[in-house]
């Protein structure tokens, strides 16, 4: 449910936050866990409980553990690997492979936020704006995401963009921390902190910070260098949940008093505190007075997906040229290129609206067809249909059952659902989301849904989640979603799935 009346990118707040990032000449990009964890579906807690589940093989034991913080958890994890180790060097060196092993599975999965990221230090370094990038994170999501780009450029003879990797030392002494710092502070570069384990680079550091004891010791560097890049630049803290001591501590001794005025962003979504509606008001004030003790200032959108499309937004924004006057009568705000969407595709359909959705009922059948033929034998009884953005001007967001392969489908006030937190609607659940899910069957459905979550204007780097679509189906192969993925993936289903969503919502 919206935080107020109006949709979140409406909001007068929103768009003045919005405008306030974009409007930075020098910025530092924080990326925490949250905005990789579509690629590897992995926040931190939960790959050191992959971690314990290798050195632990008793149920109840490895639940007792998980009642302490993560980072206990993970101390006691690091001491199980050397005991079995016998030397510490090895146990950093099987922690590193193991690390990889999870983060790195054959599963399927696009990294919409990262990829946001990417492209907003692209445009960003364009108009000459000085970016830095530094995370938390081991994987090599923010990388990958660029290469892509890259050959995307390439195909449109754009200017490439190269960013370094460097990678802090897991430990320094103390009369060489600002020698370190200096190796470290620098524009198009991606600073990894805590270690960095690449999917493909067999040239990975044999350690990365995993334990209380890693933590302490990485403190007096990690905390010097965020101190020194947040005296002298803004920020924009994205995917973290701001208890990290290291960024606290240099938000704190950087916050503003008096001097040079430095601004200070946070996106935390509502949907992340998993909270009753009733509690988010309070919720949101009291982060944004805590943060406020901080010199922070936090927006909250309603959901997950809308992390990535705040990103987005500042990017669109920050590269509209001369004075283009205020955010709130842009047409290139979202919400003007939303209604500029839905006004054309309603306009192309609203004559005969049983003709266009037969159309697109063949369209999904025609789907149906070439999905079958790729995964032959392997699934049956399969359905696919597809749910729009319905009206986005009017009552907040909705999401329309619109065309199923299934059968024709004239009555278009058939379904609706209301984009909430914790719906029962699998089409509303991953375009919270924002990202390609599969659901197990349950009682009520026992079939399963692979999701695939639609963007318009993709191709113009003007994107819009404007539906979702997804594939029922019945698969022999046990109950592990990620085999499932791997299989959808390797059967190109969830290619398929985008191409003819697209079609069906382009303009």
């Amino acid at each position: 449910m919206p935080s107020s009346g109006a949709p979140y990118f409406e909001q007068d707040n929103t768009l003045d936050f919005i405008e306030s990032v974009a409007q930075q000449r020098s910025l530092v990009i924080y990326v925490g866990a949250g905005v990789s964890i579509d690629r590897t579906g992995l926040q931190w807690e939960h790959l050191i409980d992959k971690l314990m589940a290798r050195k632990v093989a008793n149920d109840k034991v490895r639940e007792q553990l998980r009642s302490d913080s993560p980072l206990q958890t993970a101390s006691i994890v690091k001491q199980l690997y050397i005991n079995e180790a016998k030397d510490l060097k090895a146990a950093n060196t099987q922690i590193v492979r193991d690390v990889h092993s999870c983060l790195y599975t054959e599963q399927w999965r696009r990294a919409d936020i990262a990829r946001s990221v990417m492209k907003l230090v692209v445009a960003l370094r364009e108009r000459n704006r000085v970016c830095y990038v530094v995370t938390t994170n081991y994987d090599d999501c923010l990388q990958q995401e660029l290469r892509t780009l890259n050959v995307e450029r390439g195909r449109r003879r754009e200017k490439k963009l190269t960013l370094k990797t460097f990678v802090s030392k897991a430990e320094v002494a103390i009369d060489r921390i600002d020698d370190e710092v200096a190796r470290l502070i620098g524009p198009d570069r991606i600073v990894h902190i805590h270690g960095y384990v690449p999917e493909s680079d067999t040239r990975v550091p044999r350690r990365v910070t995993v334990s209380e004891v890693d933590y302490a010791k990485a403190y007096p560097l990690s905390s010097r260098f965020l101190e020194q890049l947040f005296k002298d630049n803004s920020v924009l803290v994205l995917g973290s949940s701001l208890t990290d001591p290291p960024l606290l501590n240099a938000l704190a001794t950087t916050a503003n008093t008096g001097g040079r005025k430095r601004a200070r962003f946070a996106v935390m979504p509502i949907q992340g505190f998993s909270l009753p509606l009733d509690l988010q008001k309070d919720i949101r004030e009291n982060v944004a007075s805590r943060m406020k003790h901080f010199d922070v200032q936090v927006t909250f959108p309603d959901f997950y997906a809308e992390v990535s499309q705040f990103v987005t937004e500042v990017r669109i924004r920050a590269g509209q040229n001369g004075s283009p006057g205020p955010l709130r009568e842009s047409p290139k705000r979202h919400g003007a290129r939303l209604r500029d969407w839905w006004s054309a595709w309603e306009n192309r359909r609203k004559s005969d609206w049983a003709r266009a959705n037969d159309d697109d009922h063949k369209l999904l059948r025609s789907c149906v067809d070439r999905a079958k033929s790729g995964l032959q034998s392997q699934v049956r009884d399969v359905e696919i249909e597809i749910w729009v953005r319905w009206k986005p001007d009017e009552h907040g967001t909705r999401l329309r059952l619109w065309a199923s392969s299934k059968a024709a489908w004239p009555d278009v006030d058939a379904r609706t659902a209301k984009v909430v937190n914790r719906s029962e609607y699998l089409s509303v659940k991953t375009f919270t989301h924002g990202r390609v899910e599969i659901h197990p069957p349950e009682a009520r459905r026992p079939r399963r849904y692979l999701s695939v979550p639609i963007r318009s204007f993709e191709s113009r780097q003007e994107e819009l989640p404007t539906a979702v679509i997804s594939f029922a189906y019945r698969l022999d192969n046990g109950d592990d979603p990620d085999k499932d993925l791997v299989v959808m993936d390797k059967m190109q289903v969830v290619r398929l799935l985008t191409e003819y969503g697209e079609k069906i919502i382009e303009t």
